[in-house]
This record gives structure tokens, sequence and C-alpha cells, in this order.
């Protein structure tokens, strides 16, 4: 799937061009400097601001897209539903009783079952992130994934199982996954290609590009530092 963008409005007095690839079954890593505009473009993107000041359709799409289910390191729980009632919210009840299961089995991986009847707020944050991910494949919005920060919160053991998880879970439910994160190792396990968020004043570009990990860790991260700063 491609997004093709001319000085499309993403809100806050932005407009993007470029061009966004996302192949099918990959996971895309979007690189970009604090404050760029990356979260701007996944909710733009994901249509979470349709409605507002934004232009929905102010970018051509190259393949059926019906939406992104984005999560973000802010997990958005709704505080007064349990975790259980948060993953389940929407679904018919015969759905629900599938996932149910399903919900069951992948929080069992992180040896978190015991947490599906509580409040949000009785959790950690690693937990709440889990519950977040865990949530996005039992109810997707969307054929789309944008995962915003989303392994922030999470310890080692926890880290890799989550990556783990979209590795082989998450890459079965959706079509193409976008990822930002400021941790290289999460794109070197993760992402399979590259696209850069650059800014000059209130003009976003985009830029996909190719990262070699034939040359180890070490050159890598040095390969992704140099394309954010554009050398």
């Amino acid at each position: 799937m491609k997004f093709r963008l001319s000085d499309a409005n993403i809100g806050a007095g932005l407009s993007l061009s470029g061009d966004l690839c996302l192949p099918s079954g990959q996971i895309v890593g979007l690189l970009g400097a604090n404050g760029v505009g990356k979260t701007t473009l996944l909710r733009h993107l994901s249509k979470i601001d349709r409605g507002s000041n934004l232009i929905a359709q102010s970018y051509v799409c190259e393949g059926t897209y019906s939406g992104a289910s984005l999560v973000f390191q802010r997990d958005n729980l709704f505080p007064w539903m349990s975790v259980r009632e948060n993953m389940l919210l929407g679904l018919e009840a015969a759905n629900a009783d599938r996932a149910e299961q399903s919900i069951q089995n992948w929080l069992d991986e992180f040896r978190m079952r015991e947490v599906l009847d509580r409040w949000p707020s009785y959790l950690s944050g690693g937990e709440r992130a889990i519950a977040a991910l865990v949530r996005s494949l039992v109810n997707p919005v969307g054929n789309l994934l944008f995962l915003d920060e989303a392994f922030r919160a999470l310890d080692i053991p926890n880290l890799t199982r989550a990556l783990d998880l979209v590795k082989v879970e998450h890459t079965k439910v959706f079509e193409g996954i976008l990822l930002v994160t400021h941790d290289p190792l999460i794109y070197w396990e993760l992402c399979g290609s590259f696209c850069v968020l650059s800014r000059n004043e209130a003009n976003l570009t985009l830029r996909q590009i190719e990262v070699s990990r034939e040359n180890g860790i070490k050159a890598f991260k040095f390969e992704l530092a140099s394309a954010m700063r554009g050398t």
C-alpha cells in the first residue's frame, strides 16, 4: 500500500509531501527528530482527526485502505472499564466469545491473565502498554497498524515478548505496520524498511530509505542517525 501526498494539510498548520509505502506483511520504521510531526502524521493517516480541521482526503492511496489502529505511548484505555471490557468494546457477542480465549492466551505469554478484571488505574505502565497491544489484535480498527512509542514502558523480558507478538501475530492481522520509536534496537529487530520525516518551517517531507544490516548493529545505528540528519 502506498500513500502519495502533495502539500497535504495534516493539521497544526503543517503541510506534507512525499510517498509512504507500506509493503504487505512488513513493518516500516518512521524516523524523525523530536517534534517534527510524526504523531500528527499518524493521527492524520489513521483518520482519528477526521471532521476537525484536517482534510481527510488530502492524500491518494494506492491500495485498499480502511483506516488504522493506533497504539500510543499512552495506552488510551478507558479508565471506567475493566481491561476485559476495554478489549471487547464494540465486538458482537459471538466475536467476543472467540476473542476472549485469544486474549487469555496472549496475556498468558506475559503472565498477565489476572489483570483482565482490573481497572486500568491498577495496572503498571508496562501492563497497560501490553493490554493496548493485545487490544489492537483482538479488536482491530482498519487494515493498518500505527505504533507510536508503544514499547517505551516495557521492561526487557516483556519487550522481547512484545516484539515477538508484533512480528508473529500483528503481521497476520494487519496488511501493513508503521512504527515510531527512539530505540534503534527495536528498528533493528522489527523493520524491513524506513521512511524519514523532515521539516522546513511548516513544510514536511517524507522520503523512503533503505538501511543495510550487513555491517552489524553499530553501523546500522550510524546509518539511521545519518538519515535523520539528511546526510
